[in-house]
């Protein structure tokens, strides 16, 4: 996995930077957000996004060393596990910030049609 881009889990090679940005557009659109919050929740998207891409990527490596080998699934189970665990830490992390945005969005913007948590993750994870 180079640095600049990364393989999310439907194949598709997204720019991280471009994640943010986007993300970071998000809540600039939230006018009663303060500064802290906003870079905290800047801060939890990146690590969640990065993390999760570092651990599909070592999925996907350590599956390429173990395919149709028993002896290697049998030294690897462990780490194939504990990242398929990471990656589902790093989505929950997601859906809970698309959540506090979803509740923070419906504050500034009354009247409007309400967003679903699954729309925002939608928006925030670039599908």
């Amino acid at each position: 996995m180079s640095d600049q881009f990364a393989t999310d889990v439907f194949g598709a090679d997204i720019r991280l930077d471009e994640k943010v940005k986007i993300f970071e557009k998000i809540l600039k659109g939230i006018n009663n957000l303060d500064d802290k919050k906003r870079a905290l929740w800047m801060d939890i998207y990146t690590n969640a996004v990065v993390d999760r891409q570092s651990a599909y990527a070592n999925y996907t490596q350590i599956v390429s060393i173990c395919a149709d080998k028993s002896s290697e699934w049998a030294v690897h189970g462990r780490t194939v596990t504990a990242t398929l665990e990471r990656m589902q830490k790093a989505t929950e992390q997601l859906i809970k910030l698309a959540v506090l945005v979803e509740n923070a969005q419906e504050k500034n913007k009354p009247g409007e049609k309400e967003l679903t948590p699954d729309d925002i993750f939608r928006k925030i994870s670039g599908n």
